[in-house]
This record gives structure tokens, C-alpha cells and sequence, in this order.
């Protein structure tokens, strides 16, 4: 099963994410979530992500700062921007 991670500074939006769609019947695991995308970095380093959900605008670092390290050191890694 592929790996999901969800990352949103909204609390609601994160638990939407999770529950909106049926990602068991997708083939998709959701591994986890970030509030930020320091916070999606540290996910990164221990787990195999398939696919990023990452919204643009969060503090500490956002998807802008984000998006450069997910494309140099996960090549492998789907990225799909929400705002």
C-alpha cells in the first residue's frame, strides 16, 4: 500500500483530508500529518511517502520552502498543492 502525508496548518482541514476521501479503496495509507513542512521533513526521514498533500501557506516553513526539498531529495514523491 502506497504512503500518503498531509500537511496544513489547519487543524480542520488535516482531519478533513483524512476523512474525505476513502484512501484504503485508493490503495493509499495516510502515514501521518504536519502542521508545517519542518514538521513534513521529519515524517520524510522515517517513512517512505508516495504522496504529499501540502497547502502554500504555513508558518515555520512553508509549502514555497518545501516544495524545492520534496523535488531535489524525494524524486520519487508525488506532490499535489492545495491553497
Amino acid at each position: 500500500m502506497k504512503k500518503l502525508l498531509i500537511v496544513d496548518d489547519d487543524a480542520l482541514i488535516r482531519a478533513t483530508l483524512h476523512t474525505i476521501v476513502d484512501w484504503n479503496e485508493l490503495g493509499y495509507e495516510v502515514a501521518g500529518d504536519a502542521q508545517n513542512g519542518e514538521q513534513a521533513l521529519q515524517i520524510l526521514k522515517k517513512e517512505q511517502i508516495d504522496l504529499v498533500f501540502t497547502d502554500m501557506k504555513m508558518p515555520i516553513m512553508d509549502g514555497m520552502q518545501l516544495l524545492p526539498i520534496l523535488s531535489i531529495q524525494y524524486t520519487d514523491t508525488f506532490i499535489i498543492v492545495i491553497s
